[in-house]
Parts: C-alpha cells; structure tokens; sequence
C-alpha cells in the first residue's frame, strides 16, 4: 500500500509540476511578445487616428487609454511569472490556485488588448 501512495503522490507532483510548466510557458508570451505589441499596436493607433482627421488630443487620448491597459497587463504578466516560481517552490494547492487565477487575469488582458483571440 505505501507503494501506491507514493505512485499516487508522484503522479500528483507530476502533474502539477506540468500544470505550473504550461502556465508558464503561456505566460512567457506575454513576457516576450507584449512589449513588441505595444510599440507597433501604439504606432497603428496614432496612424489611424490621423487617417480618421482626429486631432492630436484624441490621438493622444486612445493612445494613453492602451498604454494604460497594457502597462497593468505587464505589471499581470510579470507578477503571474513570479507566481509560477512561488507555486513551483511552495508546492501546495493555494499557491497553485493562485497562479491559475491570475494566469486566466493574464488571459484575459492580452485578449483585451488584441494579442491574444
């Protein structure tokens, strides 16, 4: 019987380790692909508003409106990293729900900005 326990708890950590892997590597998108996102996504707003005729106030207006969004999805995007670390290191359920919560907060935020579908 403690044979089967420790399969069973060697299956758990595996899984959970494979969980916090996965949720890192999506996150790492983020990491890496959103800073690139903001420059040219920034620029395209500033070039369609002066396509649309809007002055430079409203230009500058919905540009500040994105960078807002994007500056508090890094700050998301970052702090999830770190909680991949935390989950990994802690190894115990809150930690892990923790890092699925703000993972799927991630989510949503690059969605927000149009990075992700």
């Amino acid at each position: 019987m403690p044979l089967l326990l420790l399969v069973l708890v060697a299956c758990g950590a595996s899984q959970r380790q494979k969980t916090i892997r996965v949720t890192y590597e999506t996150i790492s998108i983020g990491l890496v692909e959103l800073p690139q996102y903001v420059t040219t996504h920034g620029r395209a707003i500033v070039d369609e508003a002066k396509a649309r005729g809007e002055t430079k106030e409203q230009a500058g207006a919905e540009l500040e409106a994105f960078l807002t969004k994007a500056m508090h999805a890094d700050g998301t995007v970052k702090a999830a990293a770190n909680m991949c670390v935390a989950a990994a290191v802690l190894d115990d359920d809150r930690s892990l729900a923790a890092l699925l919560k703000v993972a799927a907060m991630v989510q949503a935020e690059l969605k927000d900005l149009g990075l992700t579908k």
